[in-house]
């Protein structure tokens, strides 16, 4: 019997993503990782080079599985010659991620996003939940459990006066936050906390007044109306007190469709209303 060859892909982004797909997609010769970084360029990452984005002139592949939540990617794939047919953005089930099955996770994660909220005010910062985390939090009154991570974002105004109030705050969970400006746009801030072996990341992003957000200024991001961003609206949980952009069903309309309401554990990056 013939077995069917293996696709011959190439992955774009290193990191915990990766990890995720290759244990839960099998059948798949990698044939190398593209990363911006170039610190990384030159190594191996799981025993996979890892390699500039030219690699895509010199080799033949069936695919390029981009595993990192930037459309942008798309755009510098296809001007390096990568037919667009061959760009692949998998759905989460296929991530297998889900960071918060665990009740005792969320539990935790909501108590110190509750501490984020509580510090940002004091000092007048309009901290703000987006994406996934928005979702979970207005329609489940919860963390969405096949989510993958915790977005916030923050006026651009705001951004240097969160720097240096949160760099001097120690948190929950030995939470810390680091300065990330190697996206190709402006600096976002990274964090990550470990609970029972889980390490869920927390991004907190620049909300600029176009309604643009910090490195993801392309496809979806630039089409969220910046009226969007004039106000906050609050929810009070069991934890404390969260908040939203202010016309939060708006808000969910414009960037998950008129559907919003409803899950979908087959999402991809791909999935935002406006693409």
């Amino acid at each position: 019997m013939n077995r069917k060859a293996a696709k011959k892909t190439i992955i774009y982004g290193a990191g915990v993503r990766l990890k995720h797909f290759i244990k839960n997609n099998h059948g798949r010769e990698y044939i190398a990782i593209i990363d911006r970084n170039q610190e990384l360029i030159g190594t191996e990452y799981l025993g996979i080079p890892v390699t500039g984005v030219d690699i895509l002139k010199h080799v033949s592949y069936d695919e390029v599985v981009v595993v990192i939540s930037d459309l942008s990617v798309k755009r510098v794939l296809i001007d390096n010659g990568c037919d667009p047919n061959l760009i692949y953005y998998p759905s989460k089930d296929q991530m297998g991620e889900g960071l918060f099955y665990s009740a005792e996770v969320r539990r935790a994660c909501l108590k110190l996003l509750s501490e984020l909220f509580e510090r940002a005010d004091q000092y007048k910062i309009n901290l703000i939940a987006e994406f996934g985390t928005a979702l979970g939090l207005y329609r489940n009154r919860d963390l969405i459990v096949y989510d993958d991570d915790i977005d916030l974002s923050v006026p651009s105004e705001h951004f240097e006066h969160l720097l240096e109030v949160f760099h001097k705050k120690k948190f929950a969970h030995d939470l810390s936050f680091c300065l990330d400006d190697d996206r190709g746009g402006s600096a976002s801030l990274l964090g990550q906390i470990i609970i029972n072996n889980v390490t869920v990341p927390i991004c907190i992003y620049q909300r600029f007044s176009n309604g643009h957000m910090s490195y993801c200024t392309g496809e979806i991001f630039g089409q969220l109306r910046s009226e969007l961003f004039n106000s906050r609206t609050s929810i009070e949980l069991i934890f404390g007190k969260f908040w939203l952009p202010g016309d939060i069903e708006l808000y969910l309309l414009d960037l998950y469709g008129d559907d919003w309401m409803i899950e979908k554990r087959k999402w991809s990056f791909c999935s935002y209303a406006n693409v």
